[in-house]
């Protein structure tokens, strides 16, 4: 089966996603934690991502107002877990070839 294209940032945000569903601002901090304030994503920039990323099927959303604040909650399908674990594989071999 031949995977869609995955960006960068599609990889940080599946990352993020991983281990929960999370909303914007969470997927935005969880990226910002991981990579030590290296990599900054922009709210709008993530809304537009996420979109793509819904219509590649990466990721699945629904809404939540259960606390009071309507909120877009995101998380990672079967097809972006392995969009993931595919994009780990070759950076793991990348990193491998460059250290040998």
């Amino acid at each position: 089966m031949k995977l869609p294209r995955t960006s960068r940032l599609e990889i940080f945000i599946l990352a993020a996603l991983e281990p929960k569903e999370r909303y914007g601002v969470e997927i935005v901090d969880a990226i910002k934690k991981a990579t030590h304030g290296e990599v900054v994503v922009p709210l709008g920039g993530l809304y537009t991502v996420l979109e793509r990323m819904e219509e590649k099927g990466f990721v699945t959303a629904r809404w939540d107002d259960s606390d009071g604040t309507r909120r877009r909650y995101y998380s990672a399908t079967a097809l972006g877990e392995l969009a993931l674990a595919e994009s780990r594989s070759v950076l793991l071999k990348t990193f491998r070839l460059a250290t040998s």
